[in-house]
């Protein structure tokens, strides 16, 4: 069985990582770049960095892709 999670606008999360703890696959929203962390902070949305850390953390990685 294929487990999906989908992440949403939002910040980085533990609680929001371990629901998608070992899913085959991970979307996860990512608003800004690694040098827009603070912004990213006050809006309480993730950067490209921060959003790949949950994913290897989480999910077994075999290829990250990041598209705009």
């Amino acid at each position: 069985m294929l487990v999906r999670r989908f992440s949403g606008d939002t910040k980085p999360t533990e609680v929001l990582a371990e629901v998608g703890l070992n899913a085959k696959l991970l979307i996860h929203e990512a608003s800004m770049a690694d040098d827009q962390a603070e912004m990213a902070r006050l809006k309480a949305h993730s950067t490209v960095g921060q959003a790949i850390d949950i994913g290897r953390k989480y999910v077994p990685m075999s290829e990250v892709r990041c598209g705009h």
